[in-house]
């Protein structure tokens, strides 16, 4: 995959990835571009990435676009920008910059590698995160409705939550990527935009996500 989303709010962090990466693919600087915009990343913004991502690179074979702040580009931009992440050029890698994942739509999730640059207390949570998804996994039905019921007390802490079993069943792909393991990924990315994108009601999303994570699991 040459479509990258690096999560971080460090920006000098983000700067010594990408030229850690452009050092070890042998591009040159000056087929280095970074896109970025003051407020809003919108519909115009994606256009001029269109017309970036179709330029020759300079002096090496191939070149990076970075776009910054992914975390303002609105829902309409990411959903244009799918067709691009999926099929960019094979002379392009693209790199995506946001402070969180919670900002990212779970399509454009889909069509991305996951980066995210924070050090061991983000290993240390995200271990917890997989081993909270597989403790759910051998939960009964009832301790499963027991559980979507609390956790669908507050929206909010329920998308968090959402994303940290995301984040866990990235680890499981890591380590086994099954058929099991690519569906309740799915499983979870989906629930995620429903919860994010929709009125739907959040105790009845959990419900069924938790029972279907028995199912695939």
């Amino acid at each position: 995959m040459q479509t990258f989303l690096i999560i971080s709010k460090n920006k000098d962090r983000e700067k010594i990835y990408i030229n850690d990466m452009r050092k070890k693919q042998n591009i040159d600087p000056l087929d280095c571009v970074f896109l970025s915009t003051e407020k809003t990343f919108g519909i115009e913004n994606v256009r001029d990435l269109q017309k970036t991502i179709f330029l020759k690179p300079l002096k090496s074979k191939e070149k990076i676009v970075v776009v910054e702040d992914f975390q303002t580009a609105t829902i309409e931009a990411q959903n244009a920008m799918l067709k691009i992440l999926e099929e960019p050029p094979n002379n392009t890698i693209i790199i995506l910059t946001s402070q969180s994942i919670r900002f990212v739509i779970p399509t454009v999730l889909s069509r991305t590698t996951l980066v995210h640059l924070e050090d061991e207390e983000k290993n240390d949570r995200d271990s917890k995160s997989t081993e909270e998804l597989l403790k759910i996994i051998t939960m009964t039905d009832e301790e499963k409705l027991y559980l979507a019921q609390e956790k669908s007390k507050d929206k909010e802490l329920a998308i968090n939550w959402v994303v940290k079993l995301i984040y866990g069943s990235r680890n499981l792909l890591l380590e086994n990527s099954s058929r099991q393991n690519i569906e309740m990924s799915k499983n979870l990315i989906e629930s995620y935009r429903l919860i994010t994108e929709t009125n739907v009601n959040t105790r009845f999303l959990l419900e069924n996500t938790l029972l279907k994570l028995r199912q695939i699991g």
